[in-house]
């Protein structure tokens, strides 16, 4: 299936509600609007055991709606939202599945991004920055392996790993605090169930590499606050259906 669309969506403007010692940052901001553009396919290959799926888009984004620190005060920088001009967006993302015997599985994605903020109309938004939280570039790979042990009971291996590329949490002011390098996530699963699926016994082991990593970074008025992902995660799963 080969498919193409054009569509525009909005969202809404409002009022600032943060904190504020000056009655002018109280003021609205406008909505925001996106014109949207993708092509794409969907496809099912070598008799049903490979399945490639594709799309590549294009978003026009109109007075972009940006939460950051815009406002200066004595106690320091306030956050608040506001249209900080125009911003395009290019990407593609392509994903596979591929059984090429009946109980392996092969899974495979790739996403792109370019994104810039082609106008900008505020003096703390660089033009040409990039949208905060958008990664050039996440793949995605993973191998499942399912088999029978005897009558009734199945064992299964499943190994996956994601890559996030570079980020920025906060284009306003582009404190460099806020940038995260690219990282690697790998998991790992075994274990045995039965063949009708109703119950199940898995050992599973997530972040593999133990890598630390942030999955938002945003500054206050006394310092930047960061979230970090899980550290290496070990767990038993027992799971029964009636």
């Amino acid at each position: 299936m080969i498919y193409a669309s054009v569509s525009k969506g909005f969202k809404s403007g409002a009022f600032q509600g943060q904190l504020t010692f000056n009655t002018n940052d109280l003021k609205g901001f406008d909505e925001e609007n996106v014109y949207s553009y993708e092509m794409g396919v969907k496809s099912t290959l070598l008799e049903g055991r490979m399945q490639f799926n594709g799309a590549v888009f294009f978003y026009d984004y109109q007075d972009i709606q940006i939460y950051g620190p815009h406002f200066d005060s004595t106690l320091g920088p306030l956050f608040g939202i506001l249209n900080a001009g125009d911003a395009q967006v290019v990407g593609a993302e392509f994903d596979m599945t591929w059984q090429p015997v009946g109980n392996l599985e092969f899974r495979l994605g790739l996403g792109l991004l370019d994104t810039e903020v082609t106008k900008s109309v505020l003096p703390k938004v660089k033009k040409g920055s990039v949208l905060p939280n958008a990664p050039e570039s996440n793949i995605a790979i993973g191998v499942k392996y399912q088999w029978s042990i005897n009558n009734g009971l199945n064992a299964d291996f499943m190994l996956n790993a994601n890559y996030k590329d570079d980020v920025t949490y906060d284009i306003v002011r582009s404190p460099v605090e806020t940038k995260e390098g690219g990282y690697w996530l790998t998991n790992l699963r075994f274990g045995i169930g039965s063949t009708e699926g109703d119950w199940g016994l898995h050992l599973w082991a997530k972040n593999l590499n133990n890598e630390k990593y942030r999955v938002q970074v945003f500054r206050t008025t006394v310092g930047f606050v960061e979230n970090w992902g899980m550290p290496r995660t070990y767990g038993l799963t027992l799971n029964y259906s009636w």
